[in-house]
């Protein structure tokens, strides 16, 4: 019983983890601001605020903000469209469900800018090229989303997310448009393909956020929806012009905080070696375990009860959530909550039927999953072969040792 409440603890946790990489800025709720005055001087400017990976997991794809500086009044501050509130009511539920709301907040540039800083993230400013008219038009907008309940919207991975609400605020001024998107071609452009770039020095997060990503993710994305990710959309606004004219959308940019890189998972400590290893390690136990020279009903409790587990949390964030690119999801062939039943039937239902057609059942499966590896309409992750050999392996000796055990009680049923 206390392993079960252990599991159920730490699964909630590992998926609000994972989860959270896609989450790219999010900081804690700010206090709501009553309505005030709006007070711009012709001297205000407004930018764009485009922040670094970092190492947390809520922070691996980077952030964008709004700046607006007002020397006259005296102001510097950040709208942010990426927070939270950690206090929310069933707050994890609420998140890995997909119904949890993010907001519009305002915080000092002085504040934005230490706790981005103390975290190694860069942060580049765009200045825009807007007349008092337009920069005042964009921050009566900003304030009034602030007081109202407009302010919350529902966060999705890779449509509305910090960066989204950004580009989608300058679209509807019209001062940036889907055709006025420049980003340089890409040989991977589906939403899965362009976050591998920031999943490198991470292997095992970029493993289960790839396991956890559904066939959605592998849907191509057009230069409009690529700005989905802060640099992304950084790099189509130093391209654009005003309104489709030759005056530039940026008018400066400067590097306000330079980057502090963070140390990348040694490949010998990633998951391609380490399941190599593993795998290896399956064929040469197995073969001795034919040869009468070792048990492994432990090593089938632990293969076979943790691709269990992982299914566990799987099937229900994949079938439930309102997350889109979370389902359908292919893992699914292999990652198989019924897999606890191996783990648990090696020593107690081993010559059972219904035992063996599950045998069968999932033979079929995970075979049928790695011829079709290519064929399927989603990318599965590399190691997850590994593994899906690995449980090929295991299944199949399982169901020769049942054979040769149904055919020794025969033999010695006639004796």
């Amino acid at each position: 019983m206390s392993l079960f409440i252990l599991f159920r603890k730490y699964t909630v946790f590992v998926l609000l983890l994972l989860l959270s990489g896609l989450a790219y800025g999010a900081t804690k709720d700010a206090a709501s601001h009553p309505p005030n005055p709006i007070q711009i001087s012709p001297e205000a400017r407004l930018s764009v605020l485009t922040v670094g990976p970092g190492y947390p997991l809520y922070a691996m794809f980077g952030h964008t903000a709004i700046r607006l500086q007002d020397p006259v009044y005296q102001k510097d501050i950040v709208y942010n469209y990426g927070t939270f509130n950690f206090e929310t009511s069933f707050f994890a539920l609420k998140f890995l469900y997909g119904n949890l709301n993010y907001f519009l907040s305002k915080s000092s540039f002085e504040l934005f800018a230490k706790e981005n800083q103390a975290l190694g993230r860069f942060i580049e400013e765009q200045v825009l090229n807007l007349s008092p008219k337009e920069i005042y038009a964009l921050v009566k907008d900003m304030e009034t989303e602030l007081v109202s309940e407009n302010r919350y919207y529902r966060y999705e991975f890779f449509s509305n997310n910090c960066t989204t609400k950004v580009r989608d605020l300058l679209a509807r001024h019209r001062l940036f448009t889907p055709s006025q998107v420049t980003i340089t071609t890409r040989t991977n452009t589906t939403f899965r393909g362009l976050l591998q770039p920031y999943l490198q020095r991470r292997p095992w997060i970029r493993f289960g956020i790839n396991i956890l990503l559904g066939a959605p993710a592998d849907y191509t994305a057009d230069s409009w929806q690529q700005t989905y990710l802060p640099y992304l959309f950084y790099q189509s606004l130093s391209g654009t012009g005003l309104n489709n004219s030759d005056r530039p959308l940026v008018s400066d940019t400067r590097l306000l905080i330079p980057e502090k890189p963070f140390a990348a998972t040694l490949y010998w400590l990633s998951p391609v070696p380490i399941f190599w290893i593993f795998l290896v390690f399956i064929a040469v136990f197995t073969l001795m375990e034919f040869l009468d020279k070792a048990d492994g009903k432990w090593l089938d409790r632990l293969l076979f009860g943790t691709v269990g587990l992982a299914g566990l949390i799987l099937l229900p964030v994949s079938l439930l959530s309102i997350h889109e690119p979370l389902h359908p999801n292919w893992n699914l062939l292999w990652v198989l909550p019924a897999h606890l039943l191996v783990a648990v039937g090696v020593t107690r239902w081993q010559q059972k039927l219904w035992f063996r057609y599950y045998l069968w059942t999932a033979l079929v499966l995970h075979a049928g999953l790695f011829a079709g590896w290519y064929f399927i309409p989603q990318q599965l992750p590399e190691p997850v072969a590994l593994l899906v050999l690995a449980l090929i392996i295991r299944i199949s000796y399982q169901l020769v040792q049942r054979q040769q055990n149904t055919f020794r009680q025969v033999v010695e049923s006639q004796l």
